[in-house]
């Protein structure tokens, strides 16, 4: 598993979710 491709992933991901979700999801991917 590439750290790289994972947080491309993540940037799509991010880029879907609203300013509001953004905040949770980062904290969630912070854990």
């Amino acid at each position: 598993m590439n750290s790289v491709s994972r947080e491309a992933q993540i940037a799509e991901r991010r880029a879907q979710y609203p300013k509001k979700y953004r905040r949770i999801y980062d904290r969630a991917v912070e854990g």
